[in-house]
């Protein structure tokens, strides 16, 4: 049973949530924290930016996605030419700008014959910077659908996958440094993190947020590149000037 206090909680965070991600996301928590939850750490992001070339009505039409199941569904695609083409063994590619310039939408298209599965396995830091560092300045005839992607997960599995243990461990754990309980350890019980992106012809809004809950124990061509993203892709928003990653993602299916 949780009380008006803890109730009083959740709408204090899904409230403090939805204005930091500017309404992209309206609720982190679906129920109140547990009564031994002493502390909540949160990291919200929010992006919303418009295409340095918004699409035209007349830019946009119908055409087919298909899944890796190979069924198809009918969705409306944005066509463009855009000038940044990227390309290695695996994907083929494109970098979209915004309008400041300042940052661009990435999107790679696993080549024929690979999985989106085998291409995330293989895909890493380095190489993906590599990727975007030394795009070609070529003509790339595009085509994007137009999606809006939710994910929401728990990361503690992937987390402690990655050799963070001690601090889901209710003995081990030490956050000493930022608090303590008056009834047993703090440890980290659960990290939840939510993302919501939508993509259309004026341009992109995301949002991501992550908590952490803390408990107690108790060049001239002939023919231009195309790259169209009909079927699934990985993509990225990309702060160009420091050449990292805000969002990344891979659609699978458009919603």
């Amino acid at each position: 049973m949780y009380s008006p206090k803890f109730k009083k909680h959740c709408k204090f965070i899904n409230n403090w949530v939805e204005d930091k991600t500017n309404g992209m996301i309206e609720k982190l928590l679906e129920q109140p924290p547990p009564g031994d939850a002493v502390m909540y750490l949160i990291n919200a992001l929010s992006f919303d930016a418009e295409w340095e070339n918004i699409y035209k009505d007349s830019l946009v039409r119908e055409g087919e996605f298909i899944l890796e199941n190979g069924e198809e569904q009918t969705v409306e695609f944005m066509g463009s030419t855009e000038s940044s083409y990227l390309e290695n063994e695996a994907v083929t590619g494109f970098m979209k700008p915004y309008k400041d310039g300042r940052y661009a939408f990435v999107a790679l298209l696993p080549k024929e014959k690979i999985s989106m599965s085998d291409l995330l396995s293989s895909l890493d830091a380095k190489g993906v910077m590599d990727l975007i560092k030394n795009k070609q300045e070529e003509v790339v005839q595009a085509k994007i659908p137009k999606f809006s992607l939710e994910y929401s997960a728990l990361l503690n599995e992937p987390l402690q996958n990655l050799g963070l243990l001690d601090a889901f461990h209710d003995i081990k754990a030490d956050f000493t440094r930022i608090g303590r309980a008056a009834h047993g350890n703090i440890y980290i019980s659960r990290v939840i993190h939510k993302t919501k992106i939508d993509v259309d012809e004026k341009g992109t809004k995301a949002g991501a947020v992550t908590a952490v809950e803390m408990e107690c124990t108790s060049a001239m061509i002939e023919e231009p590149k195309k790259v169209v993203l009909d079927r699934p892709f990985f993509y990225m928003l990309v702060d160009t000037e420091q050449n990292l990653p805000l969002f990344m993602g891979s659609l699978m299916s458009v919603e």
